[in-house]
């Protein structure tokens, strides 16, 4: 046992370091009780209490690229872009479905995509089916689905047989194989490189968002962080876990929706 270790439930006033704990919780505004609670659970430096309770976008979220085909499905979107391809957005009928989508075509829009989205009714049921495929018009070129597509894979031979490039976005678990689309960016993959596992359907949308901005050397500015607002609804209501870069986008977003 470390001679450092102080047991949990010592009263403040009795902890070894009590002076260090009241000029930390006074340097950052919180209540000794709650500044204490954080030391014990590790954060008993100005650098740890900084970055949890001021977390910064580009400090504390992850390289959007180290996920797989987050590279190629940037490219291909760019080349949309450039060449005024038609872009739909397939999202999904619930909160983290709804905030997916409407976070990725705003973001589209900013970028002056030629983007629209479609949002499959409950009655549809769950993800890209054949029939919503089949009912994409002639003038869409790629498809890019929020919060669903994984197991989408009868819907994938439909768009290949109409000429339609299919990038999903997705953050369920793949039970089956990878869906045969044109990137697959899903946190869960099993050969994922991506150091955080546990993102919603509109972080995932997020990160592509963000690597949309990196590619074009764009500032976080603050139409970006209209997109966390969204992310964070998305986040909450899909009742992710709130810890490493969902606790990031929360405390972000929430403090955008209370300025």
């Amino acid at each position: 046992m470390s001679h450092n270790w102080v047991p949990h439930d010592i009263p403040l006033e009795q902890h070894p370091n009590y002076p260090l704990i009241m000029y930390l919780s006074r340097q950052f505004l919180i209540d000794p009780i709650i500044g204490h609670y954080l030391y014990l659970h590790g954060f008993n430096n100005e650098e740890k209490l900084k970055r949890f309770l001021e977390p910064n976008i580009a400090e504390d979220l992850h390289d959007p690229f180290l996920m797989n085909d987050m590279k190629k499905a940037v490219i291909r979107i760019i080349k949309a872009i450039k060449q005024k391809e038609k872009i739909l957005i397939f999202g999904d009928y619930d909160c983290d479905g709804i905030t997916s989508t409407s976070l990725l075509y705003l973001a589209l829009r900013q970028f002056k995509g030629e983007v629209t989205y479609r949002l499959p009714l409950r009655s549809e049921g769950y993800g890209l089916s054949t029939h919503a495929m089949k009912q994409i018009g002639a003038d869409i070129s790629l498809v890019i689905t929020v919060d669903n597509g994984t197991s989408s894979h009868e819907a994938m031979m439909v768009a290949k047989e109409k000429g339609i490039d299919v990038i999903v976005t997705d953050h369920h678990e793949i039970l089956g194989p990878y869906p045969n689309c044109y990137a697959f960016i899903n946190p869960n993959r099993h050969d994922n490189k991506y150091p955080f596992t546990s993102l919603s359907g509109a972080g995932v949308a997020l990160k592509m968002v963000q690597a949309l901005y990196l590619a074009a050397k764009r500032k976080i500015d603050v139409e970006f962080h209209s997109y966390l607002e969204l992310a964070t609804l998305g986040t909450i209501a899909d009742l992710m876990p709130i810890i490493d870069e969902n606790r990031v986008i929360c405390s972000l977003g929430l403090r955008k929706m209370n300025p």
